[in-house]
């Protein structure tokens, strides 16, 4: 069967944590949106892809019309605004934006907190908020969202300190999905508000059936924010670094 839209998680996938796309990998994908839609799906917030993903593909002049964002794990959904953007101004537009209530909110900052000192999370350094409100998801990140990545990398280099933390968070939030987010980042929305539900209002807009998608990500695991894909049953792979993607995209458009 013919893949009609390529997903793509981002952090560890199509990027570091919280860098921009680097230019091979831009190039790559640029000329994949010639051919084929495609999406991106992430745990962060608009802003972010808009810093890591968007930014870099309008500098070589991609066809954004084939692009499809989907921030904060599948809760808000964008489109390109071919009609109002121009070459000094790109528009994207929100299909729509899920949220969390107020209660719901109060709740998850205190289960975070409350795990986090248990576990003497917040004993370590940490130079800015470690708590994000992006919109329909609250995310904690022990060294905050904007720490360096190598630092992320070497305080939890197995991913053992966001599982436990994400487990223990879960016991105290039954009405609530907690799963772990990016680098070292712990991710809570609405239960059924996760990537698989993004996706199946991904195929809803663009009408292509899910035996028409490919998904590629590097967390499959049960505590991962890649997992929910598998209840979908389409077509994946998974990734252990930048460089697979790489040559997944090279092969791929061997193909096309």
């Amino acid at each position: 069967m013919m893949v009609e839209l390529f997903i793509f998680d981002l952090d560890g996938t199509l990027a570091s944590s919280k860098m921009p796309m680097s230019a091979d990998m831009t190039s790559l994908l640029a000329r994949l949106l010639q051919v084929r839609k495609v999406a991106v799906i992430s745990g962060g917030k608009f802003e972010l892809l808009k810093m890591q993903v968007m930014n870099e593909l309008e500098k070589v002049d991609a066809n954004l019309s084939n692009l499809h964002i989907l921030p904060v794990s599948g809760m808000q959904y964008y489109t390109y605004d071919a009609d109002k953007g121009t070459s000094q101004m790109h528009v994207w537009k929100a299909l729509y934006k899920k949220s969390l209530t107020a209660s719901q909110e109060f709740q998850a900052i205190a289960a975070l907190l409350e795990v986090a000192a248990d576990l003497n999370f917040l004993d370590v350094p940490s130079c800015g908020s470690r708590i994000e409100d992006r919109g329909g998801q609250i995310t904690f990140s022990t060294l905050e969202q904007d720490a360096p990545v190598q630092d992320k990398e070497q305080w939890d280099p197995t991913g053992e300190k966001q599982r436990e933390l994400a487990v223990r968070v879960r016991r105290h939030l039954p009405d609530l999905e907690v799963r772990p987010g990016g680098c070292t980042s712990v991710d809570i929305t609405q239960i059924g508000m996760n990537k698989a539900y993004g996706i199946r209002q991904l195929c809803a807009s663009t009408g292509v059936e899910l035996d028409r998608l490919f998904y590629v990500g590097d967390k499959f695991n049960d505590e991962g924010n890649d997992y929910p894909i598998l209840q979908l049953g389409i077509d994946y792979l998974e990734v252990s670094s930048l460089d697979d993607t790489k040559a997944f995209l090279e092969n791929t458009l061997e193909k096309l």
